[in-house]
């Protein structure tokens, strides 16, 4: 079965904006389907982000809401936007459902916000220690489809050393389990540690360790990511990792909660200093 499609950012933007136009030239949903000779069920498709909007039905829209024209240029850019594959276009199948999203959330985003709770996390793994996590992952897969999970996990990490737009900050907060935890062997775990290290002393960078003696907290069910994006009216997104894939929630409700127990979290971990130190420290044990 097909994994199913979760709309991106700009998708859910543009739905949501279309919705709030229609409604606000008290229409319908039947009566634009009417007036405009679809089908009774495209004006909820599109207002729910579940199909793609062209710009042609954009412009239709926008004459049927009686816009200006600098809004119907603005809907129509987002549209062209919401249509433009990413460079992970073509490997959504060796893709978890949802990842698509993350990557698209991820290379858009201004700052990111991510507790890991098993792993250090994708953009800065080196290429042995990610090989090691997504084989024991993919036990019963053939090696192809590993090589090409590990390929999008190199290539994510490009948005590092970007320049325009800058590359996102970063505030990271690792369970101590994760510099704990021996992946791929003692001379892969030292390499993954150093470039931790490294990591965390670049510019943009806070990284965090909650240590095994903040005993239980907000978070213990897993890892999670909030991404603030670029544009500061589009809405703050989490991403959950899940075994059937990455959950993507962006109603205020939902990323509220997120925030609250990131927060938490960041009070009950390792100032950045201590936290260098114990990275070092582990380091020497290996």
């Amino acid at each position: 079965m097909a994994a199913r499609k979760v709309p991106t950012v700009p998708q859910r933007v543009l739905a949501a904006e279309l919705e709030r136009r229609r409604g606000a030239a008290g229409l319908s949903r039947d009566q634009v389907a009417a007036r405009l000779e679809w089908s009774a069920v495209k004006p909820y498709r599109i207002e729910t982000a579940r199909v793609s909007v062209s710009a042609g039905d954009v412009r239709e829209l926008a004459r049927l809401y009686h816009l200006s024209e600098a809004d119907t240029e603005a809907l129509v850019a987002l549209a062209r936007q919401a249509r433009r594959a990413g460079w992970w276009k073509g490997m959504e199948q060796a893709l978890p459902e949802g990842f698509s999203v993350h990557l698209e959330l991820e290379s858009s985003a201004r700052a990111i916000r991510t507790y890991e709770a098993q792993f250090v996390p994708g953009l800065w793994q080196t290429e042995d220690y990610a090989r090691a996590i997504l084989a024991a992952n993919y036990v019963t897969a053939a090696p192809g489809p590993v090589e090409q999970q590990v390929n999008v996990r190199m290539r994510r990490q490009q948005i590092l050393t970007r320049h325009d737009p800058p590359p996102p900050a970063i505030w990271a907060i690792l369970d101590e389990a994760v510099i704990r935890r021996l992946v791929g062997g003692r001379a892969v775990m030292r390499a993954q540690l150093t470039r931790l290290q490294e990591a965390s002393a670049g510019p943009g960078v806070t990284l965090q360790i909650l240590p095994f003696a903040a005993g239980a907290h907000m978070a213990a069910y897993g890892s999670f990511a909030l991404f603030d994006p670029q544009d500061p009216g589009w809405p703050v997104t989490a991403s959950t990792d899940r075994p059937a894939g990455n959950l993507i929630e962006d109603d205020p409700a939902d990323t509220d909660r997120y925030t609250l127990m990131f927060d938490h979290l960041r009070a009950s971990s390792l100032s950045t200093a201590e936290t260098a130190a114990l990275i070092g420290e582990t380091i020497k044990l290996l």
